[in-house]
């Protein structure tokens, strides 16, 4: 016989609530990053600041890819946890408890 199903709501939301809290801090960190470089390519005439530039602005989305990425995966697995849960009251009604024979 196979085994139940088990899982911890609770654990899932903490850490979906994690990733997004990693998910704010990269993009807090990466502020910073982002202005010394748009500062430094504006001190380089030519050539040399529009490749600072177009290196930030690459930067700047990959970044944002991987924030928007992980954001997403956080927010699947809190709305997939609240259907498992809502599924999961909504049939405790239904059937009778262990052994009950129903």
């Amino acid at each position: 016989m196979s085994e139940p199903l088990r899982f911890d709501p609770e654990l899932l939301h903490r850490q979906a609530n994690k990733l997004l809290d990693h998910v704010e801090s990269h993009r807090q960190d990466h502020i910073g990053h982002d202005a010394d470089l748009t500062e430094l390519a504006s001190r380089w005439p030519g050539v040399v600041g529009s490749a600072m530039e177009n290196l930030r602005a690459g930067w700047d989305q990959q970044h944002e890819a991987i924030r928007k990425q992980v954001g997403d995966h956080a927010t699947w697995i809190l709305d997939a946890t609240a259907k498992v849960v809502g599924a999961d009251d909504s049939n405790a009604g239904r059937f009778g408890g262990p052994g009950s024979g129903s």
